[in-house]
């Protein structure tokens, strides 16, 4: 599910490491040459499947949660705050 994010940091990263990198000034450049030198379907493949990793870790953890806690309690807490 990750791996067209992480093929596009691994792309990223040959990129702008391909010689030895002088100085923050330099890095930032090439960041920025290599960044707009990227496919736009390949940004939004990465992106999606983020976002789709995402939702399933927080209706993951939002159920834990559910099970794990008292709701009373959290309804108090949240009144209080």
């Amino acid at each position: 599910m990750v791996a067209t994010c992480l093929a596009l940091w691994f792309v990223i990263q040959q990129r702008v490491y391909e010689t030895r990198v002088h100085d923050i000034n330099e890095l930032r450049q090439r960041l920025l040459h290599v960044w707009r030198g990227l496919k736009q379907s390949l940004i939004d493949d990465a992106v999606n499947q983020w976002r789709t990793c995402f939702v399933l870790v927080f209706v993951t953890m939002a159920d834990i949660l559910n099970k794990l806690c008292d709701y009373q309690f959290v309804f108090y807490v949240f009144d209080e705050l």
